[in-house]
């Protein structure tokens, strides 16, 4: 996708994204997408931050993406699944490996650091289930 854009404008952008686990917060934080900031209504399920450069729906909302392989996608929802399934799912396996050492030291529990492979759909927001639903098939 970025070497077919820079090739025919001579113009690309850098995919970028992360992930964080904010430990020590109260079991009713359910975690955030970002772009910057936190996206509102948009929830992980798990204590988790998880950013990337999206490219967003003008009211913040929602993160386009290619709703399934038979629908042709706009360049906008092409940009969000690749950035998903590549820097953000990354981060992502980066961090649950970086968290094997905080369940070492106590400072995360089993179920906690289990928790980080579901992504679990926890709430009824189309955008965040089909966030999660992409982001479990990279990971």
């Amino acid at each position: 996708l970025l070497v077919k854009k820079f090739e025919e404008s001579g113009t690309a952008l850098l995919p970028h994204g992360a992930a964080a686990l904010r430990l020590g917060v109260p079991s009713t934080y359910n975690g955030h997408w970002c772009c910057q900031l936190p996206l509102g209504p948009l929830i992980t399920g798990q204590p988790l931050l998880l950013h990337g450069f999206f490219d967003l729906s003008t009211s913040r909302k929602s993160v386009p993406l290619p709703i399934d392989s038979m629908t042709k996608t706009n360049l906008q929802s092409q940009w969000n699944e690749a950035l998903l399934r590549g820097p953000v799912a990354s981060s992502l396996v980066g961090l649950i490996v970086a968290s094997r050492e905080a369940l070492g030291e106590g400072k995360l529990s089993l179920a906690e650091y289990f928790a980080l492979f579901q992504l679990a759909d926890t709430d009824s927001n189309a955008s965040s289930s089909q966030l999660r639903a992409t982001l479990r098939k990279a990971v």
